[in-house]
């Protein structure tokens, strides 16, 4: 079968190819019929075939029509879609920026550096630290979003052979340590305790400080007083030794942090009376973890709890109701309404001390040196030398941490020769500093 091949008049548009590779119109140039040729962003199409000596296709309309007019408007949206996909992808990149942040705050990296309270240590131990109990209530991974690196015994100066808490910072190793947000050291009791003056305990945070800012320059260090006693030298140490050079961490960029009242509650202590139990490991590292998100301190490990008084039967046959609660700052001292009975026989004179109760070990109150003198107001009844008698006047109560001994010092008129009863009334409160400036 032979092939034949159409020659005649062609009837599909061709694109006119310009010398410069566009399908511009130009003057001088014959156009076959039905070529396409572009002229101030419109096209257009020859009806016929065009002599050279004709016009532009705009002014010649017996030899063009018009075929489109939108070329230009097409091009000019094909570069505003290209802009905009520009803009479109700085968007997202600030987005993925934003979304990282966001991650980070809810998500923060964070190294934790401590001593024996960060591993859980004690008699009763071990249990599970406050800086797990942190990770937990914020959500985080181990080694992930978080490392720790705590030892017992460790301090800012690692005194006496101990580790420093900046040997123990730089034991840690993150992927990235621009990636970190927040360093959190924890201690107070060794800083006190393994003899190390305030002075050293100072340079210590300072050199801390310097090491943290320069490995980690994206992170807020964050440097927590932690630790309480049920003994009364330590404590005072703690305020004169530790206090100051926690507090000290605020002039190299640190954030000082009290958390002393996060686990005042002895309930919470295990028997060597310094170390937290379960419940007490929670409580801090709960109240860490709102400081950590922005929040305050969280103080108030313990409620209003009635100390466990007893009668001083060489004077009365009862004890006094007495109540304590703590903050960050004051332990409060309550005495509710008590009527006491007065052993037969017993004389009082004004201004002078006379024991009420007493009480034992495991009372918080018996860790504060200077427990200062809260003033109630009791009233007096019995027999005086001018016959039977009643008086209200005011008093003040002492605890004598010593021999664990709660006294009375009244102020009134006439010497009781025969008390019967003192009658204490509530809602009369006393303060008691917790730390001295």
């Amino acid at each position: 079968m032979a092939v034949t091949q159409y020659i005649g008049a062609r009837y599909v548009p061709k694109f006119y190819e310009n010398s410069d590779g566009t399908e511009e119109w130009r003057a001088g140039v014959e156009y076959e019929p039905l070529t396409i040729v572009t002229y101030n962003g419109n096209s257009y199409t020859s009806k016929k075939p065009v002599p050279s000596n004709i016009g532009n296709p705009s002014d010649n309309t017996a030899y063009w029509v018009s075929t489109g007019n939108y070329n230009q408007q097409v091009e000019q949206y094909r570069q505003e879609v290209l802009a905009l996909a520009d803009r479109v992808g700085d968007v997202e990149a600030g987005i993925e920026d934003v979304n990282t942040e966001v991650s980070n705050i809810n998500n923060p990296k964070i190294i934790f550096i401590g001593d024996s309270y960060g591993t859980g240590e004690g008699e009763e131990g071990p249990v599970t630290p406050y800086i797990d109990r942190c990770a937990e209530a914020l959500g985080l991974t181990e080694n992930t979003d978080y490392w720790k690196m705590a030892v017992g015994g460790a301090s800012f100066k690692g005194y006496n052979g101990r580790r420093s808490f900046k040997s123990l910072l730089q034991d840690v190793t993150v992927p990235d340590a621009s990636a970190i947000r927040f360093i959190v050291v924890c201690g107070g009791i060794n800083d006190a305790t393994t003899g190390a003056t305030v002075s050293e305990n100072i340079s210590a945070v300072q050199d801390f400080m310097t090491y943290a800012k320069a490995t980690y320059p994206n992170a807020t260090v964050i440097v927590g007083l932690l630790g309480w006693t049920n003994r009364i030298t330590t404590n005072l140490e703690i305020v004169k030794l530790s206090e100051p050079a926690y507090r000290y961490a605020t002039t190299y960029g640190g954030k000082y942090v009290d958390m002393r009242a996060a686990n005042h509650d002895y309930i919470n202590f295990m028997s060597d009376g310094s170390h937290p139990k379960n419940d007490g490991a929670r409580a801090i590292g709960w109240a860490l973890a709102n400081v950590i998100q922005g929040g305050e301190m969280i103080t108030g490990g313990m409620q209003f709890r009635t100390l466990n008084m007893a009668a001083y039967t060489d004077n009365f046959t009862n004890a006094p109701t007495v109540q304590q609660y703590i903050d960050a700052h004051n332990a409060y001292v309550s005495f509710g309404k008590s009527t006491l009975i007065a052993q037969s026989g017993f004389n009082m004179n004004s201004d002078t001390d006379y024991i009420i109760g007493t009480f034992s070990n495991n009372n918080y109150i018996n860790s504060i040196a200077n427990l200062g003198e809260p003033s109630i107001i009791c009233r007096l009844q019995g027999t005086t030398s001018g016959g039977s008698a009643q008086e209200d006047c005011n008093a003040t109560v002492h605890f004598d941490a010593l021999n664990k001994q709660l006294k009375i010092h009244p102020v009134f008129v006439t010497a009781f020769t025969s008390v019967t009863r003192v009658i204490i009334y509530s809602q009369v409160c006393g303060a008691i500093p917790l730390s001295f400036c």
